[in-house]
């Protein structure tokens, strides 16, 4: 599989291109060492709590994000579902907690992190900050049903936003 991936990445990654791999659980993560070489090509390496705790063998995700980190990925992000993510990178390392909603259906919620952690990435803001639109767009997808269709507008997570910004004062 990497010999697939470690070209095209490489290449993308010398142009300037932003590189992210989110991982999925599968039989595969059993003998990870074919996604080692790959590290050293990603921007952003994202995985869940049990997948990052599989992969590197530590049973403890913010021990498992710093092994992670140390096969190459600039930026390692273990999303902990409603706890929030933890993110290793060497300019920031911390817990950016979750935003507490009413579930109704969690299905696609990792993958509605990702989405909105990648645009505001591309967007050219912060690791926190689009950490916090990330877990601001899983948490109102969480909300509705649907894995896509619970999907909410960037102006849907925008107010959302907003709207704890004023309870909060």
């Amino acid at each position: 599989m990497n010999n697939r991936l470690q070209g095209p990445l490489h290449d993308a990654k010398s142009r300037g291109i932003l590189t992210s791999l989110d991982v999925v659980q599968s039989p595969k993560m059993d003998q990870p060492q074919f996604l080692w070489p790959l590290m050293p090509y990603l921007d952003i390496f994202l995985c869940n709590a049990f997948e990052a705790c599989h992969l590197s063998g530590k049973n403890d995700p913010i021990e498992a994000a710093r092994k992670l980190r140390t096969y190459g990925a600039n930026i390692v992000i273990v999303k902990l579902g409603a706890g929030g993510c933890w993110i290793e990178s060497g300019e920031f390392s911390q817990l950016v907690p979750g935003i507490n909603v009413e579930v109704v259906d969690t299905s696609g919620a990792g993958d509605a992190f990702a989405a909105g952690y990648l645009t505001r990435v591309a967007q050219g803001k912060n690791l926190e900050e689009a950490s916090i639109f990330a877990s601001a767009v899983s948490a109102l997808k969480c909300t509705k049903p649907g894995a896509q269709e619970g999907l909410p507008t960037a102006d849907e997570v925008e107010e959302f936003l907003e709207e704890r910004r004023k309870e909060k004062k």
